[in-house]
């Protein structure tokens, strides 16, 4: 009765229903891909590491962890925090200053209010922050490369590893060392790069990337934890001097102890490269949210994750966000990021993706949340306040659930506009996710919807939406009737609906979860 009703709704307020159809493999097929509880990451930029952290050590950002804790019940895992960006390139480490660290900010422009660092020391202290997240959190932590002083390498490394074996540690683990940030980016002017490129190219950086990982894994006991290689920005393509097969039979794993000691590759993705340069308003709706773009800026990514697991390597996205250079205001802060967030994840882990880490920074358009007031630009709070971003995290986190065990299979759909995974728990059908891509924007047609027909799909069970006004807004955004940017907001006040038959009619810009 409920869905006749809500069917009938639906009717009168769309001037467009359209008609998709799927199929939902009652038992898991074995091309099920393994959805890890630590799929979502965060990545965080190293002199805005305080913010996050806290200014002192034990002295947490409680708001962090509060907004960290509600991700983390959903799948009883930390999240995970990688350290980096491309300041780690010019951090120098000062072993006799008293400060945790000091950073150099140039003035903020309208695109960025915010902008990265372009100095910074740091004292050994600095990494001892990492203990103000709750015990077993996996950390890495990018160390300086650029700079190309195998000493300093050498001497942040020990440093790192120092930090997190003291006691003052308390229980938070190093996963992995980062040597280097988007080393394919270090003679390219445009984006900061200082070295030149008529010596510095893939076969330079295979020889020194080389050298340096030798040295630190000789001259450090690193003990559990590893080095990751690549943390690349350039688009994987056979074409270029920097695809990873070339990489990798070039020797970069080098000396035995090295191979020993390296056991991820790390990619940085962002889908709308240098689209605020210039021009940070007018983006279009649905310009990422958008099933096309999305799974051709991962297609490559799954070929290069089959070579690097034939290497040993388990392969991530190290860095990633919705569009570079700190994102995009009305995109990157509104409702778009969460459907492109919730789909884009989902799609990474099917084609063998291991984690994701969501870049944030201070005062940045794609930030998850602002972990303390932001004093101008478009994101002026006087408050921490979580971001749109947050939502799509926290539905991915949802989905992939508590298990331990969940996998995931993309679903066929015959239409362009719309997609479909089905998780699976022991081998049991467990939870699908419907994607409605259709951009609904203000003052525009009415909002379309789409019928979706599932077959294989249980009879019944409890489907959970998430409704945004608009694709472009930032406010309004509910998961479930809930408002995520509320920190005290809890899963407990979350509402779902009962379905009945094989029909699910899902909106333009809206997620909707099955469960069973």
């Amino acid at each position: 009765m409920l869905r006749s009703t809500t069917l009938a709704l639906g009717l009168l307020l769309f001037s467009r229903v359209d008609a998709a159809q799927m199929i939902v493999p009652s038992s898991m097929p074995n091309t099920a891909a393994p959805l890890p509880s630590d799929f979502v990451g965060l990545s965080i930029e190293e002199p805005h590491f305080t913010e996050w952290a806290g200014s002192a050590i034990g002295q947490p950002n409680t708001f962090v962890l509060k907004a960290l804790d509600r991700l983390c019940k959903l799948t009883n895992t930390h999240l995970p925090i990688r350290v980096g960006g491309t300041p780690e390139d010019l951090i120098l480490l000062d072993s006799n200053q008293k400060a945790l660290i000091n950073a150099t900010f140039p003035a903020g422009t309208t695109a960025q209010p915010y902008p990265a660092a372009t100095a910074a020391t740091i004292s050994p202290s600095f990494y001892g922050l990492s203990a103000n997240f709750p015990s077993d959190t996996l950390f890495t932590w990018g160390i300086n490369f650029r700079s190309l002083d195998i000493t300093e390498t050498v001497k942040q490394a020990a440093a790192v590893v120092k930090s997190f074996a003291s006691k003052k540690g308390k229980g938070v683990v190093l996963e992995r060392i980062e040597i280097g940030n988007e080393p394919d980016y270090f003679a390219n002017a445009r984006v900061g790069g200082t070295l030149n490129s008529t010596y510095w190219n893939a076969a330079t950086y295979v020889k020194t990337w080389s050298d340096y990982a030798n040295k630190v894994v000789t001259s450090v006991k690193l003990g559990s934890a590893h080095l990751q290689v690549g943390a690349f920005a350039n688009s994987p393509s056979p074409y270029d001097q920097w695809w990873l097969p070339g990489i990798l039979s070039g020797g970069v794993l080098g000396t035995k102890a090295v191979q020993q000691a390296t056991n991820v590759w790390s990619q940085h993705v962002y889908f709308g490269v240098f689209l605020g340069l210039g021009n940070p308003a007018n983006p279009q709706p649905g310009t990422i949210a958008n099933r096309a773009f999305i799974r051709s800026n991962t297609v490559r990514l799954g070929e290069q994750a089959a070579i690097a697991a034939r290497s040993g390597l388990s392969y991530i996205i190290g860095e990633t966000n919705t569009a570079a250079n700190h994102g995009v205001y009305g995109l990157s802060d509104a409702a778009e990021s969460v459907i492109w967030a919730v789909d884009y994840s989902l799609q990474l882990a099917t084609i063998g993706i291991k984690r994701a880490h969501f870049h944030n920074g201070l005062g940045y358009a794609y930030n998850v949340l602002q972990p303390v007031p932001i004093e101008s630009g478009p994101a002026q709070n006087s408050q921490p306040a979580i971001q749109a971003l947050y939502t799509g995290l926290y539905i991915v986190n949802e989905v992939i659930g508590s298990s331990h065990n969940a996998k995931v299979v993309e679903l066929l759909t015959t239409t362009s506009n719309t997609a479909g995974y089905a998780i699976y728990e022991s081998s049991k059908l467990k939870r699908v996710v419907l994607i409605n891509f259709d951009p609904y924007i203000a003052g525009g047609a009415a909002r379309t919807s789409e019928v979706i027909t599932l077959s294989g799909l249980p009879s019944s069970g409890k489907v959970k939406r998430f409704y945004t006004p608009y694709t472009t807004s930032t406010t309004g955004l509910t998961w479930g009737g809930v408002d995520l940017t509320n920190i005290n907001a809890t899963a407990s006040s979350m509402k779902t609906t009962r379905y009945q038959g094989n029909s699910i009619t899902v909106n333009a810009a809206e997620v909707a979860v099955l469960y069973f």
